[in-house]
């Protein structure tokens, strides 16, 4: 399939970017890349889904404000807002905390002034 636009996003949170992939043949494609023994990167396919229309444009943002970043695409056929499903997405912010160790003390609340 042709490629029509590309984004980049970390999308299962393991603070690596995945690579977006959106086609003319109407194609959402995610790639992660991983490090061989020879050193050199391999794109191996996490996931992949097919749309009635050619793919114009990929954004990874958050939109609804949540905390949690979006897939959205551009088609012919309009804007398609993909989030990600709570389950996984608590589990994988579960797993983030339990590794996480604070490397300064910092207060329960802190103040900002404008």
């Amino acid at each position: 399939a042709v490629v029509s636009t590309q984004s980049t996003g970390d999308i299962d949170y393991d603070k690596e970017p995945e690579i977006l992939v959106g086609t003319y043949g109407s194609m959402l494609l995610v790639y992660k890349l991983y490090l061989t023994v020879d050193g050199a990167m391999k794109p191996v396919r996490k996931y992949i889904r097919n749309y009635n229309s050619p793919i114009f444009n990929i954004c990874y943002s958050d939109i609804t404000q949540d905390g949690l970043f979006e897939i959205i695409l551009l088609s012919y056929n309009g804007l398609h807002i993909l989030q990600r499903c709570l389950k996984t997405a608590a589990g994988y912010i579960g797993r983030i905390l339990r590794d996480y160790t604070p490397t300064e003390t910092c207060p329960f609340f802190s103040e900002h002034y404008g």
